[in-house]
């Protein structure tokens, strides 16, 4: 439709464009397989969704950041705030949690691309949560450092598919999946959510799979 026509005229030269199948979780692996040798870190972002400049500034600049495993901030989704989580919950919740929450959100995370040689990329079988089931294997990671950023340093576009609504049912089943393959038992507050936007369609869509179960 002439979109990958007008990126290519507007690409910085520091930039890397690169044609994929369409499907999300293939599009990420095929990031990951084609990043050039230098780089150390990745994150993954949806059409609409903003890293803050200051929060990418803290970042480069601060000493040994390219030693951590995981940057994280508070996250902004519209008009709604959900604050940082401190960084020896979410290694709690890595290493020790027996519920299938995220624990970080999805979107504007930093991850080390030390974490997908240790653990695999994403599994595309699963169609709409397999960031789920890439973030419980980090278990496997023995010695997983995490940084949170004492700010909001992530936006989020509203209404994505992992909001729910019309797709609550689609995802509430492969969550399950993804819970049983990983021996942990279902974010319930999650299911409740879900199934809570679905019959609720003026429900103000837009909180990320963390919720408040890892806590």
């Amino acid at each position: 439709d002439g979109t990958v026509d007008s990126i290519k005229l507007n690409i910085t030269s520091d930039c890397l464009l690169l044609k994929n199948s369409g499907k999300i979780y293939e599009s990420w692996n095929f990031s990951l397989e084609n990043l050039p040798p230098q780089i150390t870190h990745v994150a993954f972002l949806g059409v609409g969704d903003r890293l803050r400049l200051n929060y990418l500034q803290e970042i480069l600049y601060s000493n040994n950041s390219d030693k951590i495993d995981i940057h994280t901030s508070g996250l902004e989704i519209g008009s709604k705030k959900y604050p940082l989580i401190k960084a020896d919950l979410i290694i709690k919740a890595i290493s020790s949690a027996n519920v299938a929450c995220m624990p970080v959100h999805h979107s504007g995370t930093i991850f080390s691309v030390r974490l997908f040689k240790i653990i695999g990329k994403f599994n595309p079988i699963y169609m709409i949560a397999s960031d789920l089931d890439w973030m419980l294997r980090l278990k496997l990671v023995s010695d997983i450092s995490v940084y949170s950023f004492a700010g909001y340093g992530v936006s989020m576009r509203q209404y994505g598919i992992s909001s729910g609504g019309l797709k609550s049912f689609a995802i509430i089943r492969e969550e399950l999946k993804i819970s049983l393959y990983n021996r942990r038992f279902p974010c319930f507050k999650r299911i409740l959510y879900l199934l809570y936007s679905y019959f609720n369609r003026d429900f103000p869509l837009g909180i990320f799979k963390t919720t408040k179960c890892e806590k």
